[in-house]
């Protein structure tokens, strides 16, 4: 097959367009065309033109520059405008050789152009030249579009993976704006079976599919420590280690982590690489402390300091506190001018009234931004600081302490089908770089399904754990814990004293004995401390003793007996349960 036999083959559906005033011109070129495969459809100027490309939708477009009623320039704006994303060449047919009017067939929209008289060996040598960029532009064209196709499939895939894991629970509002399909932040919350609220800001390197794909590693990681009841600077080191394993060089994650405890209402927190997290009043609006970056972002070293990335911060009741990634600060209008840091705060204080923060940066962000495109991921978080917040934190537990009926069968350990006994002793340095509970918990929970009793023993054994290490061991005085600042005060000595710990012992044994109907676990824990007043009364009691005491009774009322000894140092307790969730 010749080559003119093989144009025509390929050619057999393909239709041209002849635009021209002069009917002889559209007679001469219909005959070169038509004799290449083409067919061919004619208009004798550009407004004809423009409903022709509507109606016949064709491939190519031969078009005259001058004519009436509508010339070729303009007739080449308006189809490009019609066609949208479809390639569709048109090349130019102008008597016209000065370089200005050549300039402005293509200013208009034309893709190339030939002048008059036509040759025909040329213009099939254009034709072909458009068609190959045509047929090219139509499979990038499929490809982006399964591209598109496969991004929807994994974002509902990464959304049903993360977003909707979400605890809900009212009171936090979050806004997550992505650049693209895909969002390289992430926001994450969940709660612990002490009844910590965990949230986590982050911001992968970069954005779009790989910087999701790189955060799913984290929010796994997030989730399972979190309910396994694992320490903030523990979760953050986790997220470091899976992170240095999993992503490439030059991906890292920063991030902004807070716990709030909705019990005392005490907040840790940690900044990795991120923009300042702000402590706002939640009245006035004014920005009350500046929350600062500690370490470098997570996944770019293994040597990684959690304890000193976690600080215990101040608040009062109805603070805000705001967390928010550097796409905010960064974004910018259509002049190029960028947002910053101090339109964002003022932005905050014109928020009064509002009962978010956050809603008023995002309107004053609107507006400074108009229709500029967005360059990087926007994300906000707002965590009001109320009595309401930490009452819904602890009823999202579920625990339940009044009275039980005491079941038909008696439990005791050692009277049951399956026991087994659990001892573990830490000491020296080693208090501060293990918790014991989550371990506990994990091996007790291999043996048997914990259920609904996985929450009641965690709080059990962490009560009585941090009992021995921070009164028996490290020997802190509860009465520091008297308001915001001293309860900052006193998880920073905490630390501190952590920090140094050289000796010191604390020794758990726990027996687990359950059959097919109940289960009991008695727990054996002593200090090497000096103990503390586990039997301190008196209504002129400091907020710290009164929290001590509380986590005292509270341990009292979940377990059948607690039976301390000595000086505080050494206690025993048993809890147990039926099968039916009798207590």
């Amino acid at each position: 097959m010749d080559r003119a036999a093989q144009d025509v083959a390929v050619r057999s559906s393909s239709r041209a367009l002849i635009v021209d005033d002069e009917a002889t011109n559209r007679l001469l070129l219909k005959s070169i065309l038509s004799k290449s495969g083409f067919e061919v459809c004619e208009a004798e100027n550009g407004a004809v033109a423009v409903e022709v490309f509507s109606s016949a939708r064709p491939d190519i477009i031969f078009m005259d520059a001058m004519m009436p009623v509508m010339d070729g320039y303009e007739a080449a704006t308006a189809i490009k405008a019609a066609a949208g994303d479809d390639f569709v060449p048109i090349i130019f047919l102008t008597a016209l050789t000065d370089k200005e009017s050549l300039a402005r067939c293509i200013d208009a929209g034309g893709d190339d152009f030939l002048t008059k008289p036509i040759s025909g060996t040329l213009l099939k040598a254009k034709i072909r030249a458009l068609e190959r960029i045509r047929d090219l532009q139509r499979e990038v064209r499929a490809l982006y579009d399964q591209m598109r196709r496969d991004e929807e499939i994994a974002e509902t895939v990464f959304e049903k993976i993360v977003s909707s894991r979400n605890v809900s629970i009212a009171g936090p509002r979050y806004h997550v704006s992505p650049a693209g399909v895909f969002s390289g932040d992430m926001y994450l919350s969940e709660i612990s079976p002490s009844g910590d609220l965990n949230i986590l800001l982050a911001d992968v390197t970069g954005h779009g599919l790989s910087a999701a794909l790189a955060a799913m590693p984290a929010a796994d990681t997030f989730r399972a420590l979190t309910r396994k009841g694992f320490a903030p600077e523990q979760i953050v080191a986790q997220i470091n280690d899976k992170l240095c394993q999993s992503l490439p060089g030059g991906m890292f994650m920063a991030l902004q982590f807070v716990s709030i405890n909705g019990e005392s209402g005490r907040i840790a927190f940690s900044n990795c690489g991120m923009p300042d997290a702000l402590v706002v009043d939640g009245e006035s609006r004014r920005i009350k402390q500046y929350l600062k970056s500690t370490s470098l972002p997570l996944g770019i070293s293994k040597n990684f300091d959690a304890h000193s990335a976690v600080q215990y911060i101040p608040h009062s009741a109805g603070d805000h506190i705001l967390l928010a990634t550097d796409g905010v600060v960064e974004a910018q209008n259509p002049a190029g001018d960028y947002f910053g840091d101090e339109r964002y705060e003022a932005a905050i204080l014109q928020s009064r009234g509002q009962a978010y923060a956050l809603d008023g940066v995002l309107e004053q962000l609107s507006a400074f931004c108009l229709t500029a495109k967005q360059a990087d991921d926007i994300s906000m978080v707002d965590i009001p600081l109320t009595p309401e917040l930490l009452s819904n934190v602890v009823a999202q537990l579920d625990l339940v302490h009044e009275e039980k009926p005491v079941p038909d069968k008696v439990v005791a350990v050692g009277d049951h089908e399956d026991v087994f006994e659990i001892a573990m002793t830490l000491q020296g340095a080693m208090l501060a770089k293990a918790d014991p509970v989550p371990m506990l918990l994990g091996q007790i929970n291999e043996v048997m399904d914990l259920k609904e009793h996985k929450n009641v023993l965690y709080t059990i054994l962490t009560e009585l754990y941090n009992n021995a290490l921070d009164h028996g061991i490290l020997k802190l005085d509860s009465a520091l814990k008297q308001g915001a600042e001293g309860f900052a005060e006193y998880y920073t000595r905490r630390e501190d004293l952590l920090s140094t710990l050289q000796e010191g012992q604390v020794k758990l044994i726990i027996n687990v004995a359950h059959s097919a109907g109940a289960g009991a676990v008695r727990i054996h824990l002593q200090d090497s401390g000096e103990g503390f007043d586990y039997q301190s009364g008196g209504g002129d009691a400091s907020d710290g003793e009164l929290l001590s005491r509380r986590g005292v009774t509270l341990v009292q009322e979940l377990c059948e007996f607690v039976n301390y000894q000595g000086c505080g140092n050494v206690v025993e307790a048993l809890y147990r349960w039926s099968e039916s969730g009798d207590e």
